[in-house]
Order: C-alpha cells, then structure tokens, then sequence
C-alpha cells in the first residue's frame, strides 16, 4: 500500500517538476560558470521572453478550464489523458514494476503536449490582445503603480471577467484606477478603447455590475463590458405595437442593444430592445409590473434625443419605415 502511495504522488509532483528542476539546474550552473545569476533587475524582467516552464502552465490552466466541445471536449480528453498514467502509476505500485511507472511519467507528457497544442493558438492571441489593451490603458488612463522600474502586467492592471464567444477578446473585465484618473476622462477612454476593440460590439460602463457598477471611483475600479452589436437595418414590425410588453402611449422609433422595452423576436429567435418615447409613465409601469428593466431615458419626457458615438448606430432609425395606425371604430 506504501509503495502504490508513492508511486501516485512521484506521478503527480515529478514530471512537471522536472522543468523546475531543470531551470534550477540552469540557474545554478551560471552562477557557477560566471560568477553570478542572471540580472533580476525590474528592466529585464519586463523585457525578457517567455520561458517554456510559464508557457506551459498558462496552457495548463487554459486548457483546465476549456469550455470547448465542439468537435470534442479537449478539457474531458485532457483530464482523460492524465488520469489514465495516473492509473498506470497505481498498478505500477501495485506490481513494483518501474518501468510502469517510466510509462505513466511518459503518458503525462502527453498531456501536457495536448494541452499545448490544442491551446496554444487561442492563448497566443489573447496575450497579443491583452498586451495591446494593456498598451492602450498606459497611454489613456494610466497604470495604478507608477513606482521607478515597477513591472506591469495584465494581471496588475486590470482582470477579464468574461470572455467572448472567441475565447480571444474579453466581453467584460475590471480596470484598475490610477488616483489620478479623472472622471472627465471616462468618454474619452471609452471612445478611444472602443476605436481600437470596438470591432465586436461598443465597449461600455458596466452600471449593472453587482459589485461597483460602472466607474467605482471611490475603490479605484472600472467595470466595462461589450454592448452587442446593433442591427445592421431596423425592419418596422406591428409586434413593436402589439406586443403584450408595449404600453399604448409608448412611440417605437429604433432598436438598441439595451435599455429599450425588451420584445421577443420569434423569427430570429432573440429579445430586441426596443428604444422610443413615453407621453406619460404608462410604459414605466407596465416594464417594472413585467419584471424589465428600461433605461431612464425613455420611462419620461414627450420628447426623444438621439444621440450616441460614432458607429453607435443613430442612423439606423432614419432608415426605419414609420407607419401610422389608426385605432379605428368597427
């Protein structure tokens, strides 16, 4: 029984651990050829590449937490590839056979390999993405740690909640705040961030975020998200008047990604925001009795402003064919 234990942990600690070995080993040897270890300075950390043992493990944790299954679940075959020389390992402690053991040690590198191979394109573009956006966040809002030969990171500047469809581009995160980040400065980082990752739909302040709900500047953190993307043409349908979730004084005029009255779209399988104007707070009630939340904007006011950044999508309504219904008398 010892012997089956210690052959199930030497699987589980020793291939990986090689690679930390075999860095200490390299380590160790220049500091014996030259007299010293290699320059720790903040400079050359920034500047220095990846080395194998990190790209390993960011593909390691990727592919842990892979949410693909088409045409396979590389996660399951992942974790199959792995449990399997963990169960070679067993028997080989079972038996006291240690070439078993050699082959169980073989067989975790082979998923290591899968890992790598399967995740190394979506982790490589990622690091191009948030490498970019970590560029953009230096130059418009500022780094939180602005100390001489500071290292930044990422990790240090901001944190990606969700990712898109892609696996690649966030779909929302948390910007870090520097003390000095004004909030007259909000509009214009979004325009700015939204030129350069806007392609996937407008970037936006999170105000429904649970936790700090768009620009928290009192915790020094921004929550920002991708609205969805804006029809390419707003087709006039009777369903923006007959809907059971449209209130009789409520004037249809466009669609947006959100805080519109939501309608269901039955052809295209998906809820519209409906954007428009309220001669009184008829529509207010009837949203709130059906459990939606509108925006502000259109629960008041005889009147309707549009307005919006550029490619927000404010022409889409001038293209919008109106029609006039008539409540006639049988």
């Amino acid at each position: 029984m010892l012997q089956i234990i210690i052959y199930a942990v030497l699987y589980l600690f020793l291939p990986l651990g090689l690679f930390k070995i075999s860095r200490f080993a390299k380590e160790q040897l220049k500091q014996y050829l030259f007299g010293r270890k290699r320059s720790s300075t903040a400079i050359k950390k920034q500047n220095q590449k990846e080395g194998l043992n990190k790209k390993i493990s960011k593909r390691l944790r990727f592919t842990i937490k892979d949410p693909r299954n088409e045409p396979v679940s590389y996660r399951l075959i992942y974790f199959a590839i792995y449990f399997v020389g963990l169960a070679i390992s067993i028997y080989a402690g079972f038996v006291g056979n240690f070439i078993f053991l050699l082959t169980s040690f073989f067989v975790s590198y082979v998923s290591v390999i899968f890992s790598y191979v399967t995740a190394n394109k979506i982790v490589k573009e990622r690091d191009t993405v948030l490498n970019r956006m970590l560029e953009l966040k230096g130059s418009k809002m500022r780094f939180i740690n602005k100390e001489k030969g500071a290292i930044v990171t990422p990790d240090t500047e901001f944190k990606i909640v969700k990712w898109g469809e892609d696996l690649v581009n966030p779909e929302k995160m948390y910007l870090y705040m520097p003390t000095d980040f004004d909030i007259l400065e909000v509009d214009r980082f979004l325009e700015s961030f939204n030129l350069v990752f806007g392609a996937n739909g407008q970037w936006i302040a999170d105000d429904s975020d649970e936790t700090y709900g768009g620009f928290d500047f009192n915790a020094g953190v921004a929550a920002i998200k991708v609205s969805p993307k804006l029809p390419s043409i707003a087709k006039w349908n009777e369903r923006y008047l007959n809907s059971k979730d449209i209130h009789w004084s409520f004037f249809p005029l466009a669609l947006g990604s959100e805080n519109g009255v939501p309608v269901y779209n039955e052809e295209l399988d998906r809820t519209e925001h409906v954007l428009g104007f309220a001669v009184n707070g008829g529509q207010e009630k009837l949203s709130k009795k059906n459990g939606a939340n509108i925006g502000k904007e259109i629960t008041s006011a005889p009147q309707v402003l549009v307005a919006g950044a550029t490619g927000g999508g404010k022409s889409l309504q001038s293209d919008t064919v109106v029609k006039v219904v008539i409540d006639e008398e049988e």
